[in-house]
């Protein structure tokens, strides 16, 4: 069940976030998922991302609470969650 909670976060994020037109990847291997998202470069550092009630920006409609969440299920497992801005693109990698 976290699991699920935790890849619908992600995967709700890229969709949210990806400008009209643009491109979602995914990508696994035996101790990683990845999701992949292009967009515009986020005001934050990226660790300011995972913190609860953190707003990249001021749509109402978030919470700021879908990465904290994330970030929380992956602490609890011994997981870890890392983000990067590369070649324009949001990667979310999680690595188990």
């Amino acid at each position: 069940m976290l699991a699920d909670c935790m890849v619908s976060n992600l995967l709700y994020n890229a969709i949210r976030y990806t400008p009209e037109k643009g491109k979602i990847r995914v990508e696994t291997g035996v101790n990683f998922f990845k999701i992949m998202n292009d967009g515009e470069e986020f005001r934050s550092s990226g660790e300011e991302l995972f913190i609860r009630f953190y707003k990249e920006n001021s749509d109402s409609s978030s919470l700021g609470l879908g990465l904290a969440i994330v970030k929380q299920i992956a602490q609890s497992n011994r997981n870890h969650i890392n983000y990067k801005f590369e070649n324009k693109y949001h990667i979310f990698e999680y690595l188990f």
